[in-house]
């Protein structure tokens, strides 16, 4: 399983990171549709793959202005199905306001809307494994993946706090990714945006027990993009536990 870290800021790009994509690539699965997205149609192309499944965590706007992006690669035919996998008022809302008319006036052809399950956890078979959900704690909802395939599991839990239930749910995963929105420090504005600190993150982390373990999601407004959240001034961090940056590849 070959994991690809498009993009791995959230809120806005700058000059370090893309906001949110995940692409495994020889599986035509991508997780997010961030600023990033338009990295995906390429490396695609370069894996012979024409057909995406696409998940949505949820319909935050960093995480779907890419929908936007790859009408180029469509119409050269490079890019021929993309099928979005998403809660159903998360689909609506992009449909409805991402693709208005004034706003953008082309709804790709090749794009079809596919609501999950309507459960507070589940799974579904798609791009030749299992894709497992589940309703995390976010403003407006979000939604943690694992995706199990050939006896190699990998979890991604992105716009959400530490939660306990995320422990069971990516328990012993070969690669886990978990935002960590900010630094140390800025509880309260993780508290009021239902972003991650690096502390709790970390414990989280601990409780996974993950062959390695990914930080994503971080904060544009870092002081020091190399290490936007402190990690190197943590004394004993989860073994192999790093920053992610935009074009990490893992393979499981």
């Amino acid at each position: 399983m070959n994991v690809e870290f498009l993009g791995t800021g959230g809120y806005h790009p700058d000059a370090h990171r893309h906001t949110t994509c995940v692409l495994l690539p020889d599986r035509g699965l991508c997780i997010d549709a961030g600023s990033a997205f338009f990295r995906a149609p390429d490396r695609l192309s370069e894996h012979g793959v024409t057909e995406l499944d696409l998940v949505l965590t949820h319909a935050h706007l960093d995480h779907i202005v890419g929908l936007t992006f790859p009408l180029v690669h469509i119409e050269r035919g490079t890019l021929t199905a993309v099928r979005i996998h998403g809660r159903k008022k998360k689909l609506d809302a992009v449909r409805e306001h991402l693709f208005a008319n004034d706003l953008f006036p082309i709804i790709p052809q090749v794009y079809e809307w596919l609501p999950l399950p309507d459960v507070e956890s589940g799974s579904l078979d798609v791009a030749g494994g299992t894709l497992h959900f589940r309703e995390q704690t976010h403003p407006g909802g979000s939604l943690g993946l694992r995706f199990d395939a050939d006896g190699k599991r990998f979890a991604f839990c992105t716009d959400t706090v530490p939660e306990a239930a995320t422990a069971d749910f990516a328990a012993d995963a070969d690669l886990f990714a978990h935002e960590c929105n900010f630094p140390d420090g800025w509880e309260d504005l993780g508290a009021r945006t239902g972003h991650s600190t690096l502390t709790p993150t970390l414990d989280l982390a601990r409780q996974v027990r993950a062959k390695r373990t990914l930080l994503v999601h971080v904060s544009p407004g870092a002081c020091d993009p190399a290490d936007p959240v402190g990690l190197g001034d943590v004394t004993n961090p989860p073994p192999f536990t790093a920053v992610a940056v935009d074009g990490l590849q893992a393979t499981l």
